[in-house]
């Protein structure tokens, strides 16, 4: 009985293709295992070292400390762990699944941030978030170069001469802040010191840097202070809040979700205030050019 053949040209494109694709998926499995191995082995070995630095017990099993820094004013808690643990210049707390090194010492400060900053890269999750609130090109989010450039140009503006030329636009804000508080309790309201602070904070801000009173305090309507205000929003559940701002840069994929609007609010924010601060910047060169900026 004759045999029927069934089959088809092994040199065919069609097959080739096949054959590539099959390749290329195994590849990418190897690669895949590969990124997970190491990652459970760099996990280990950075937890395992971590865990040798002194620091605070995490409340939370999930959280970490994460509940004490959102809870506690800001700062209080690094300020409590510094007394605490800190003796030696360092100290170590856990965010969430990640534990997190915080130096206290001068000169290793300076090594950080100035002398060996090549061998401490900033990190790419939390540089996501701040670039979202504080923008790509700022002292804090930039780099190598970049980041000396600025260093030096803004380190003119906190001599103490600079200083003192702006003093007078925090102690004037202070006192419209104070005079607030008076007239509230006097009526018997309740005064939202959350809001208020932020509000002197940007009114301060555009007086000393820009010489531009946006009216934050008195609750004027603009687009800048609607910005500042999402950007750094008060009230809520702040515990919520930070775990939210924290899932989101460790997963871009949920930032683009549509129904996640935080991430876009933040962005058009910041469109907003570099738009703003750009029209002040050129507004004000153009009264330097005319004789009439100070």
């Amino acid at each position: 009985v004759p045999r029927l053949h069934l089959g088809c040209n092994m040199s065919s494109p069609v097959v080739q293709l096949v054959r590539g694709g099959r390749i290329l998926g195994y590849a990418y499995a190897v690669y895949l295992a590969a990124r997970v191995l190491r990652g459970g082995v760099l996990f280990v070995r950075n937890h395992y070292l971590l865990s040798k630095i002194p620091g605070p017990p995490a409340k939370d099993l999930f959280l970490g400390n994460l509940r004490d820094i959102a809870n506690d004013p800001p700062g209080k808690p690094f300020l409590k762990w510094a007394m605490a643990h800190g003796q030696e210049g360092i100290f170590c707390y856990r965010m969430m699944h990640k534990r997190k090194v915080v130096i206290t010492d001068p000169s290793e400060i300076r090594k950080v941030l100035i002398s060996e900053t090549k061998s401490f890269p900033k990190p790419e999750n939390e540089m996501r978030f701040l670039k979202l609130i504080l923008g790509s090109k700022g002292l804090v989010c930039v780099q190598g170069a970049d980041h000396t450039k600025q260093r030096r140009v803004i380190s003119q503006a906190f001599k103490f001469e600079a200083l003192q030329g702006i003093f007078p636009a925090f102690t004037k804000q202070a006192d419209r802040l104070a005079a607030k508080w008076e007239e509230a309790a006097d009526k018997g309201e309740v005064a939202c010191a959350d809001q208020d602070f932020a509000a002197v904070t940007l009114d301060a801000l555009g007086e000393a840097a820009f010489g531009v009173d946006f009216g934050a305090l008195d609750g004027r309507e603009s687009d800048i202070r609607l910005s500042y205000l999402s950007m750094f929003p008060s009230g809520g559940n702040q515990v919520l809040r930070l775990v939210t701002s924290y899932v989101l840069n460790q997963f871009q994929a949920l930032a683009k979700l549509p129904l996640i609007s935080m991430v876009q609010v933040q962005e058009r924010a910041n469109r907003v205030i570099d738009r703003r601060v750009m029209e002040v910047v050129a507004s004000r060169r153009e009264e330097a050019k005319g004789g009439k900026g100070n």
